[in-house]
């Protein structure tokens, strides 16, 4: 069956069945124009159908019409009882059906065809109302309207035995296979008396209808036909996909009124609707020294009336939901509010606990007066940045730097990639207290600061004479004040440095410095000797020819001496291609020690500090050492033997060495924690 409009009705009159005289058949026994004939014991009959002059019932604008194909359940009698047989339209829109014989005549009839339909002398009885109907491509979506029909004269005639409620449904997502309509405490499916009223119908049960319908994208029309009466509050009208699952829904806030032979219109309704004005973004993170935490900020934009909004970590939304529209159906279900909270009503900024990097993903979905959803909604995504620390970035502290005019200081040599940063430094104490050892909150802290911000790409910075204790120093990236609140903007890069300081003692300092170091070959080699871990370790350049490595020696408290232990694969040297693994051995003869062991000590001649003697740890194992380079695990390249003893004369005392034409600048005092502190603008929510 199929719904026209008035034009199209009258258009359609020459062929239609409605009304149409000329088309009038007499009951016939058999067809012998067309068909086959009926099996043994069967008659075939015909007859025409109309429907009675109910224009009204179907909006003021609407009448129907068979189409080839339509099924109706048709009760025919011998006289004494009855049988139901389906009788189909044919294409000049003609029912026919077998039926058997003897019971030729015709009492009535109902569409659309259903086993459950039932008659009785009188005509139909009862209706059935399927709970699930399923509408083909193209189909008239209000053909599933049932029509209960008498006949007289070799005509059928219609009229309609209940009332009808029609859905239109713009954005229906491609994915959606499934409408239902949800009654609260009334049956609309079922068996009903012609005269059937919504109020007789209260249950627990049958209270939903199902349409099934091809997927495809766009507006959709469905009708759910019923008894007359007053429906509930809170009916559902859903969409689900081909795994039965909610795609969309939305409660009736009203009651709905039915009337028979009358088709309610109900106000078109959207599923999601993009609202691609509104935006959330994230603005930045800011430390508080009150709170001493980092809060970071996202501030909502472009919403005009009621809403809120849901922040997700993208990872977690993923393996929640399969997409923006599987969230808000989980989420906004009948009768369960959004929030227990009011909704939001204008723009604002949120300070949330610091939310940890990565991308997010927010909806902000709009809110009726009564805090439920109406389906329209953004989802956006943004980026939390992550701070690095870049491998180009490094700071060395110098527990002895020697300025240019011979004055012994500390200092930090900090090496960045040359972009803007500042630097900071401070008590380890301060560090944990004030920022409870988080390097980014202390960075956050430094936004709106008057540090200095450099671009050298190192330098020395010169702390001054400190005291013993544990120090943290930080250099980070920073670009000058660009955003409106003049504040500084992080580039997330920094680098931190973590210091036990403590003052070197005498003997510890008499080792640092240039020395000639001469065997008796006699060979000699100048060696470089700086702090590494005050009063604990010496890092020494210039064993071997031409390789530029720096070994570590060691430094012994008890006896003042320097000491070295064998350092297997301590380095390597890429030379045309090829990777030299650096190892300093100890040696008799061809024989070589290839486990960490002590190899070799220097010790002051008695009463100076300029004069040493580089002995061996075991002279009956070694010898000799050797800066030694290994191919794929062979012995390879040497790159410097030298027999033990070795005699040790200084060349210049030197201090903590700066790299040459390095400059060193000031850096004023430790910092105190000068934050700003954060203004709760709306709630704290905590991630």
């Amino acid at each position: 069956m199929m719904i026209l409009g008035i034009k199209e009705e009258r258009r359609m009159r020459k062929i239609s069945v409605i009304g149409a005289s000329l088309l009038l058949l007499a009951v016939a026994s058999c067809s012998r124009e067309k068909d086959t004939n009926p099996a043994d014991g069967f008659v075939k009959m015909r007859f025409t159908a109309v429907v009675g002059d109910t224009r009204t019932a179907y909006e003021g604008d609407k009448t129907a019409s068979w189409v080839a194909g339509d099924a109706i359940s048709v009760y025919v009698t011998n006289g004494t009882d009855g049988q139901v047989v389906t009788f189909t339209a044919d294409e000049s829109l003609t029912f026919e059906g077998n039926v058997p014989a003897g019971y030729t005549t015709i009492v009535a009839g109902a569409y659309p065809a259903d086993a459950a339909h039932t008659f009785d002398a009188n005509g139909v009885k009862t209706i059935h109302f399927p709970a699930s109907y399923t509408l083909a491509a193209g189909a008239d979506p209000a053909s599933v309207i049932p029509l209960a029909g008498t006949f007289a004269d070799g005509v059928m005639t219609f009229t309609h035995p209940a009332g009808a409620l029609k859905f239109t449904i713009d954005n229906v997502p491609a994915t959606a296979v499934r409408f239902r309509f949800t009654t609260f405490g009334h049956k609309i499916n079922g068996n009903y008396a012609l005269d059937a009223e919504l109020d007789d119908t209260l249950t627990d049960a049958e209270k939903s209808v199902d349409i099934n319908f091809p997927a495809a994208a766009g507006t959709h029309t469905f009708y759910v036909p019923m008894p007359a009466g007053e429906l509930y509050a809170d009916s559902v009208i859903a969409l689900y996909d081909a795994d039965g699952k909610l795609v969309f829904q939305k409660v009736a806030s009203k009651e709905i009124t039915v009337t028979k032979n009358v088709i309610k219109r109900i106000a078109t309704v959207e599923t999601w609707k993009k609202n691609e004005d509104w935006q959330a973004t994230y603005l930045r993170d800011e430390y508080s020294t009150s709170a001493k935490k980092v809060y970071s900020k996202v501030k909502i934009s472009g919403t005009t009336g009621p809403h809120d909004f849901a922040l997700y970590t993208k990872s977690t939304f993923d393996k929640l939901y399969d997409s923006v529209e599987d969230f808000l159906s989980s989420n906004y279900i009948p009768n369960k509010k959004a929030s227990e909270t009011k909704p939001k009503t204008a723009n604002a900024t949120y300070n949330y606990n610091k939310l940890s990097p990565g991308p997010r993903v927010v909806v902000i979905y709009g809110l009726d007066e009564e805090y439920n959803f109406t389906g329209e909604y953004n989802i956006i995504e943004f980026e939390i940045p992550e701070f690095t620390t870049p491998e180009d970035w490094s700071m060395t502290f110098k527990p002895e730097y020697e300025q240019s005019n011979g004055t012994i200081a500390q200092a930090v040599y900090v090496k960045t990639d040359g972009s803007s940063w500042g630097f900071t430094w401070m008590k380890k104490s301060v560090f944990e207290s004030n920022y409870g050892s988080d390097p980014v909150a202390a960075i956050w802290s430094r936004r709106t600061g008057t540090d200095k911000l450099r671009t050298s790409k190192s330098i020395n910075l010169l702390l001054g004479t400190i005291d013993e204790g544990e120090y943290v120093f930080l250099c980070y990236g920073m670009d000058e004040r660009v955003d409106s609140d003049s504040d500084r903007t992080p580039t997330f890069k920094y680098c931190l440095l973590e210091v036990d300081y403590r003052k070197p003692t005498e003997a510890y300092l008499a080792w640092i410095g240039t020395w000639n170091v001469t065997d008796d070959t006699p060979e000699t080699d100048k060696w470089t000797i700086t702090s590494k871990v005050v009063n604990t370790s010496y890092n020494v350049k210039g064993l071997g020819k031409n390789t530029g490595l720096t070994v570590e020696a060691t430094f012994d408290e008890e006896t003042g001496q320097m000491k070295f232990k064998s350092q297997p694969n301590f380095a390597t040297l890429v030379v045309e291609g090829e990777t030299r693994v650096i190892s300093l051995f100890g040696t008799n003869g061809s024989n070589y020690g290839t486990g960490s062991y002590n190899l070799m000590s220097a010790a002051f001649a008695e009463g100076s500090t300029d004069a040493a003697t580089l002995i061996s740890a075991d002279t009956e194992k070694y010898t000799k050492y050797k800066l030694y380079g290994f191919v794929d695990g062979t012995l390879k390249y040497n790159y410097g033997t030298r027999t033990l003893p070795s005699t040790m004369t200084r060349e210049v005392s030197e201090g903590v060495l700066r790299p040459d034409g390095e400059s060193a600048e000031e850096e004023a005092g430790l910092p105190e924690a000068d934050a700003p502190v954060v203004t709760d603008e709306e709630a704290i929510f905590v991630e």
